[in-house]
């Protein structure tokens, strides 16, 4: 199924393929989804960096994960 952007940076006839999440106290909880990596990370790195907040982003296949925290950030490819 096709869906479409929740943030107004993407076209909504834009698949969406990563979407952005907050670690809240009840686990993670969606904030924004983007088509594509760079603006998805750097949306993450705003936030987290604004709020100290982490935040993850994490790709529709699950195949990209990358965590940011006000300390820095790492990305993984899964296989």
């Amino acid at each position: 199924t096709e869906r479409t952007c929740s943030s107004s940076l993407c076209s909504v006839r834009v698949r969406c393929m990563f979407a952005v999440q907050e670690l809240t106290v009840d686990g993670w909880s969606n904030r924004a989804e983007h088509a594509s990596k760079d603006n998805a990370f750097w949306h993450a790195r705003a936030r987290s960096d604004a709020d100290g907040h982490t935040y993850r982003l994490i790709s529709e296949e699950k195949q990209v994960v990358c965590l940011l925290t006000s300390r820095g950030s790492e990305c993984w490819e899964l296989d």
